[in-house]
């Protein structure tokens, strides 16, 4: 669980739903805002976080987490801002607003490099992997842009209504949760 007046993330036992860790990050910056985590089925017992207007990548190792040295920076933008995460087939996507781009790392070679630079009405909410591409919801829009992850093209967007707050991928489909005034729909 993300938690910047932490200024770390906290681990939750399934059994209990009580907080079985806190890790306090060496080096996580004070007021750095939103907090986004994802992981990767194919890597297990690593955890990655962005730190909102702080511009970091995080590596945390679950089975490290006794010690700051479980956190690991592994980039610090001065510019920029990722507001979101997502990770899939050994590899982390990033979405980034203020340059309107998809941003993948790749663990293995410790590189990053941009995917697709989308139009700033593109972006709004969330993004997942999976199903073979890379996924960003809008809210504002009511869509949903599927980018392929090796050429970098962007689809038209996909008209599927009302307001959304967040996509996953998983059991053979791409999971949109749409809000409306009243609530979840």
């Amino acid at each position: 669980v993300g938690n910047p007046e932490l200024e770390g993330v906290q681990e939750l036992d399934p059994e209990t739903g009580q907080v079985s860790t806190d890790l306090v990050m060496a080096g996580y910056p004070a007021g750095s805002g939103h907090i986004d985590l994802a992981t990767d089925h194919e890597v297990p017992g690593i955890v990655w976080a962005v730190a909102g207007a702080t511009g970091q990548l995080i590596r945390i190792d679950q089975y490290a987490l006794e010690d700051a040295a479980g956190a690991e920076v592994i980039h610090d933008r001065s510019t920029g801002e990722w507001s979101d995460v997502a990770a899939g087939d050994g590899l982390v996507w990033l979405l980034d607003e203020r340059s309107s781009s998809i941003t993948l790392y790749d663990p293995t070679a410790r590189r990053m490099s941009q995917v697709a630079t989308l139009t700033q009405d593109d972006i709004d909410d969330d993004l997942a992997v999976g199903e073979g591409y890379v996924w960003v919801a809008n809210g504002d829009t009511g869509t949903v842009l599927r980018i392929d992850p090796t050429t970098g093209h962007v689809s038209d967007p996909l008209e599927v209504g009302g307001d959304y707050a967040a996509v996953a991928t998983g059991e053979g489909a791409v999971w949109v949760l749409a809000v409306d005034d009243s609530g979840v729909g």
